[in-house]
Parts: structure tokens; sequence; C-alpha cells
């Protein structure tokens, strides 16, 4: 089996944990779509998260489809939880790549990869840790 290990990064309300809550509906891991500003997204099980809107702590959702098992890590985009982000995607072997259009000064996606940018995605092949 192929392991992958993703981290999403970007700045708040980017859409972050709607995404990865659209993948694992749709691979068939939950049964219900949720939403962040609902308060009830699969990945945000803190009752403070589920208050406020937003994730505050990094969280990681296992993927399987076919022979590839795709480890996703969701983190914060809100400022405040930048550490908690950075720490989240620090990870032996994995090297972080800046994607997206043009510098963006949030200091969440500055952590991942030198500069910034609108998502970076930071990936490791071989066994998920």
């Amino acid at each position: 089996m192929k392991r992958l290990t993703t981290g999403i990064m970007a700045h708040v309300d980017a859409g972050k944990t709607t995404l990865t809550e659209a993948m694992l509906y749709l691979t068939g891991n939950i049964r219900r779509l949720g939403r962040v500003d609902h308060g009830d997204a699969f990945l945000d099980t803190q009752e403070l998260e589920r208050e406020r809107g937003i994730t505050i702590y990094a969280k990681q959702a296992i993927l399987r489809r076919g022979d590839l098992e795709l480890t996703l890590v969701d983190t914060p985009g809100h400022v405040d939880f930048s550490a908690e982000t950075e720490r989240a995607l620090r990870h032996p072997g994995g090297q972080c790549r800046r994607r997206g259009p043009g510098p963006h000064r949030n200091p969440v996606a500055a952590a991942g990869g030198g500069g910034g940018a609108r998502l970076s995605l930071c990936q490791q092949d071989g066994p998920a840790q």
C-alpha cells in the first residue's frame, strides 16, 4: 500500500476543513457533510471550535482509496493559532512547497514555506507517521 501524508495550510476561511470534510465524505469515511460555520464539521471536535466556527487544533484524517492511504492534516488558519499549524506540519522527511497566486502576508502561511502563499502543501512519501 502506498502511503502519503499531506498537510493543508491556508489563511482563515479558505476552506481547508470544508475540503477535508468533502474528501472524507466522497471516500465514504463519513455519512454526511458537516459545516464549520454550523458547528457540525466532523474534524472540529472541540466544544470551543464548534462554538466559534473555526479550527483551533490540527487534526488528521485518514482516507483510503484503492492501494493509497492518504493521511491529511487539517490545520488552523487563524493567525492566533499559527503555532499549532507550525507544530502540526513538522514531520521527518517532509517538505513544504508554496502554491497559489502571489504572496500572502499571513504568518500562518509564512510558517510553512518561508514567505508564505495562499495555499501550502507539505508532503511526505512513504509510511504514514
